[in-house]
């Protein structure tokens, strides 16, 4: 005759996913977390690791929770545009940053050390599901528009965000938002500077290369050549020689 085992309900993996997942969703959704909460939350996640499901911890993260909570954040001003959109934009980062960020890392610190980080998928997450999706691009672009600096802040936190394999798509068009706010800006193909219309570029690298256009952003093209006194003046602020001045778009 067979030994019945009686198992905990709370010990199973299914309760610990359950708890994780409605706990990382009511930090998203603003609902906070109750007293002794965090603790539970912290020996789940230890639980859930020992488990089939810690060998892919990262795409459970990523998929059944980062998404959904993005997704949650997004929803609110998705279909604003202009001066709206960049101040409920500065708000959700703001809220993102200062509150969820925290907490979320909080919850998974069972898994510090583990690579990537929590903190660099739900910063990459924000890029792409939130700050690339919507019509910031636009909004920057409007005379008189007022930039919040938590927008600022924005750009260049997920700036410092990288993805293991190398620069992408969408890191370029983070950057060409980046040179919205911020000029002269350095990035990846070298110095920007926007005076006007224009754009120019002082290459680092010798000749360089164009970047392509990308279906997630506007990429500035048709840019007429200036005078050759400013290309000078933006290569000089770089330390580089007058003959490494390129335009990016031609």
């Amino acid at each position: 005759m067979g030994v019945a085992v009686w198992v905990q309900p709370s010990s199973r993996p299914e309760n610990h996913s359950s708890s994780i997942h409605n706990g990382v969703i009511a930090v998203f959704q603003r609902k906070g977390l109750p007293d002794q909460e965090l603790f539970s939350l912290n020996e789940g996640v230890r639980q859930l690791l020992k488990t089939e499901l810690g060998s892919f911890f990262t795409e459970y993260l990523q998929n059944q929770l980062l998404t959904k909570g993005m997704v949650i954040l997004r929803d609110k001003i998705r279909f604003y545009e202009g001066q709206k959109l960049l101040d409920s934009l500065a708000e959700t980062w703001d809220f993102f940053f200062s509150d969820v960020l925290p907490t979320l890392q909080a919850i998974f610190y069972p898994v510090q050390g583990k690579e990537p980080s929590v903190r660099q998928l739900a910063l990459l997450h924000f890029r792409n599901t939130i700050t690339l999706s919507v019509k910031l691009e636009g909004a920057l672009a409007r005379t008189h528009a007022r930039v919040p600096p938590a927008i600022v802040q924005m750009l260049l936190v997920l700036q410092g965000v990288h993805e293991s394999r190398g620069v992408t798509k969408d890191y370029l068009c983070l950057e060409t938002l980046i040179q919205k706010v911020v000029s002269p800006y350095l990035g990846t193909y070298g110095l920007h500077s926007s005076e006007g219309p224009f754009t120019h570029s002082c290459m680092l690298g010798g000749s360089g290369s164009k970047r392509e256009p990308s279906s997630r952003c506007h990429l500035n093209k048709g840019v007429e050549k200036r005078s050759s006194e400013a290309s000078v003046r933006i290569c000089r602020r770089s330390s580089c020689g007058h003959n490494q001045y390129h335009r990016l778009w031609g």
